[in-house]
């Protein structure tokens, strides 16, 4: 999202800038697609310090248009981030005393339509 905010607000950089944030936005691409390709394990974050607080869940379809299949990208949010904290165990639903019968948790809810770009977070 850091990278999308950036180039929507291009005009207002100096040239030199621009031409960095270019070469950095397809380098990140590149970087993503490739990561993907390779099967490389993501988690999702956020770039809330660059970008409005709250939009991250935009993310998803970022990563979706480079190349990560929806459920993945769901993935990287949820047991990608547990197990690569190291919390997983933790938090599986399945073993009694974990976490998620001790903590409120949020629900993602994603709703899918035949449209192709037809799927959003809730």
């Amino acid at each position: 999202m850091a990278t999308e905010w950036i180039m929507s607000k291009l005009e207002n950089y100096p040239p030199a800038l621009q031409a960095k944030a270019k070469a950095a936005a397809a380098a990140r691409s590149e970087m993503f697609r490739n990561a993907v390709k390779l099967g490389v394990k993501i988690s999702f974050g956020t770039d809330a310090a660059v970008f409005p607080h709250g939009q991250n869940a935009r993310e998803f379809k970022v990563m979706v248009d480079l190349g990560m299949q929806p459920i993945e990208a769901l993935r990287s949010a949820t047991a990608n981030d547990a197990e690569l904290l190291g919390i997983a165990q933790k938090l599986a639903p399945w073993k009694k005393g974990n976490l998620l019968t001790s903590l409120r948790c949020q629900a993602i809810r994603l709703r899918i339509s035949p449209q192709p770009s037809g799927y959003s977070l809730s």
